[in-house]
């Protein structure tokens, strides 16, 4: 992490860069999003840099742009996008239609969450898009979350700029409790799917059992 950050500051590249990983970043270009919102928070330490909002306000743009697209192309083709080549880098196909189920249950929730955890992000948002959630509705949550994770990436790359092993450290951490809430979240939502089928089993045997019961008491 701190050999690309150090390398997206480097004279000549800085924004433009920035921008268009943070573009790409989400539609099959392997790095994590927080990697250029940091080096934005870096750049904030120069004198000729955008300041922490400043960053902040730009890399938003692009990343909310970058969502709607993924969400988009979810939205628009479906899980079938992504069995073709470019587009498979995107999502495994098999991912976004389990995070589908969920979606349609917990649409606010689960796209809420995904903006936090790397590696199922694009799989949430293209997800959210098949499932059909409504374009208004995404980007409003999406925002809301964003509100959140960007200023926070871009302001921890400025304050630890001299000191890029602690933010390595901390965005560790953060990866890691976002997965954790992700798991217990799954995990809550297969119990109680689980649970459902298993009621639903009770109450068709129930029901059976009644109908033999009053099949034995009539003349």
């Amino acid at each position: 992490m701190q050999d690309i950050i150090g390398w997206l500051v480097a004279d000549g590249r800085g924004y433009p860069v920035i921008f268009l990983l943070l573009l790409g970043a989400g539609l099959g270009i392997p790095i994590p999003e927080d990697v250029p919102l940091l080096a934005t928070g870096v750049l904030a330490t120069h004198e000729s840099g955008l300041t922490v909002a400043q960053g902040a306000a730009a890399c938003g743009l692009f990343v909310l742009s970058r969502d709607l697209i993924v969400y988009g192309l979810g939205r628009r083709y479906g899980t079938a996008l992504l069995k073709r080549r470019p587009f498979s880098r995107i999502a495994p196909a098999a991912t976004v239609e389990r995070y589908q189920a969920i979606i349609r249950q917990r649409a606010v929730l689960v796209v809420f969450v995904g903006r936090f955890v790397v590696g199922l992000r694009s799989a949430i948002f293209f997800a959210a898009g098949s499932a059909g959630v409504g374009v208004r509705l995404f980007l409003l949550v999406d925002g809301l979350a964003a509100l959140v994770s960007v200023p926070f990436f871009v302001w921890l790359g400025w304050r630890f700029a001299s000191d890029l092993h602690r933010v390595e450290a901390i965005t560790k951490d953060i990866r890691a409790v976002s997965l954790i809430v992700v798991g217990l979240l799954a995990l809550v939502w297969g119990l109680k799917v689980a649970k459902g089928r298993f009621d639903r089993l009770a109450d068709e045997a129930s029901a059976a059992e009644q109908e033999r019961a009053d099949q034995k008491v009539r003349p």
